[in-house]
């Protein structure tokens, strides 16, 4: 459970970023290019749209965010992506550090089942579609069949296309020659230019965002810009007059699945009105470039929307490489500590080892500041409880020389709340809580579990190589604590 909860939670935040992407770039086809008779372009437009809803949350924010992303942590004294500990084995701080309760991992679970309930409905629904039509071309009489699509007369549906097949509605075959060919010329439109799998796309991803709106509106969309590019094609080589009365003819029809093309829908008058009006002139491509700022907005707003699979800014990150030479060591002229309450100065500067004069890079130093001796600047806070613990390091050259700013968050101290062992089938629990010597209700201690870590590797029980231990730390009402995950693999 206590897995699958970070899972859950970065899966919402990845719908919650898409949604809004699929949101804005709805709201700009609509506003603006609806009404154009680009249609080929609208069609690409929507397809396209989608596809970046579902990719844009999964990409790293651009090199333009990083820095601000930098800025806005800090300033928030938030260390939203921890460092990650590593000695022999794994030793790791979990991605996610949200604001959590009890009462709020329960609605977690909650709003999981509700979406896990809606995704099967739709993909039942889904598979129940393509086997009425399976079971059509399985069961309908072939009337006419050319190398890219076949004709089928059947009495269950109203007259639609799938992939390359075409099923007529018997009653189709009362209606004069004539029509009859407008008909199946209609629907061969859509077989040549394969409209099937732009709606089976959208049906797929409709399944995965079964509970957002907009997805119904792009189908809808879709669909009627398939229509239109439809009936474009039509009537260059059949009368327009002739063809409009065909469509009025068949507009009490409906096609019930949302995954076939239909000669006719209840948006009949739109599709009447697109025929007979002006083409769009050359310069109405120009809305089409509303698409740039909308693809930058959904770039900004998934930035900051915190999804923790994109690459925001960690401890090892943050330091500032302005004006230094890389590799160029420089003599420490001077070290202030900014932020620091629990220890003096002067005890930092001592755990930090380095006096006025050595010469070091930015990149030395902060490998002291985080080193995982005895006697370094983050085990003095972690040590003591200070999970949350990081610091910030800046540098300027004065006459060639370098001037230190390390500014330290302390954070607040957390306290052990649970033990789980995974992976142990011959040795108990608690044996290996008795070998680690680390308690519920004590302080969390980074030097503890790298000695644990040691300690499991040594005793012969377990394979050295895939001992993990990873803290998951959660907010109470009263404060944070953490619980430690062991995970081991017996030999």
């Amino acid at each position: 459970m206590i897995i699958l909860l970070p899972m859950l939670t970065n899966f919402f935040i990845y719908l919650a970023e898409s949604t809004t992407c699929l949101l804005l770039f709805a709201l700009i086809y609509s506003l603006f290019l609806s009404k154009t008779t680009y249609f080929q372009w609208n069609r690409w437009y929507l397809l396209s749209s989608v596809f970046l809803a579902l990719i844009i949350p999964l990409t790293p924010s651009p090199f333009w965010l990083y820095d601000n992303q930098k800025e806005i942590i800090n300033a928030f004294h938030w260390n939203l992506s921890p460092a990650v500990w590593q000695t022999k084995g794994q030793l790791s701080l979990p991605s996610q550090l949200f604001e959590k309760t009890q009462d709020s991992d329960q609605l977690i679970f909650l709003l999981g089942a509700i979406y896990t309930s809606g995704f099967i409905y739709k993909l039942w629904s889904f598979i129940k579609n393509l086997r009425v039509v399976i079971g059509l071309i399985q069961q309908s009489e072939k009337t006419q069949q050319e190398s890219y699509f076949s004709v089928y007369t059947q009495t269950t549906m109203p007259t639609f296309s799938f992939m390359r097949h075409i099923f007529l509605e018997d009653v189709m075959t009362q209606l004069k020659q004539e029509e009859l060919l407008q008909v199946i010329h209609h629907e061969q439109v859509h077989v040549r230019q394969r409209h099937t799998l732009d709606l089976l796309l959208l049906e797929i991803v409709g399944i995965i965002f079964w509970f957002n709106p907009v997805i119904n509106y792009l189908k809808k969309s879709v669909k009627l810009v398939h229509e239109y590019l439809v009936d474009a094609e039509v009537v260059r080589h059949q009368d327009l007059k002739q063809y409009s009365h065909l469509l009025l003819k068949l507009a009490l029809q409906q096609t019930n699945f949302p995954i076939a093309n239909g000669i006719s829908n209840n948006q009949i008058l739109n599709r009447i009105t697109m025929l007979t009006q002006p083409k769009s002139g050359q310069i109405q491509k120009l809305r089409f470039l509303m698409a740039i700022p909308a693809l930058a907005l959904t770039i900004v707003s998934c930035s900051f929307l915190g999804d923790e699979n994109k690459t925001l800014p960690t401890v090892d990150a943050k330091v500032e490489t302005k004006d230094i030479t890389p590799d160029k060591k420089l003599p420490v002229r001077k070290i202030t500590w900014v932020g620091n309450k629990l220890y003096t100065s002067s005890e930092l500067d001592q755990a930090l080892g380095i006096k006025k004069g050595d010469k070091y890079d930015e990149k030395d130093i902060y490998a002291l500041i985080e080193a995982f001796g005895l006697v370094s600047v983050s085990n003095l806070y972690m040590d003591k409880g200070y999970l949350f613990y990081t610091s910030n390091l800046k540098s300027e050259i004065v006459n060639n020389e370098m001037e230190v700013e390390i500014t330290i968050f302390e954070g607040e101290k957390v306290l052990i709340n649970d033990l789980i062992i995974k992976g142990n089938n011959k040795v108990s629990k608690e044996e290996i809580i008795k070998q680690i010597g680390i308690q519920k209700g004590e302080l969390f201690n980074r030097t503890k579990l790298i000695n644990a870590q040691r300690t499991l590797s040594k005793i012969g029980y377990f394979n050295p190589d895939k001992i993990g231990i990873n803290p998951l730390p959660k907010q109470t009402p009263k404060g944070w604590i953490v619980d430690l995950e062991f995970v081991v693999e017996e030999k």
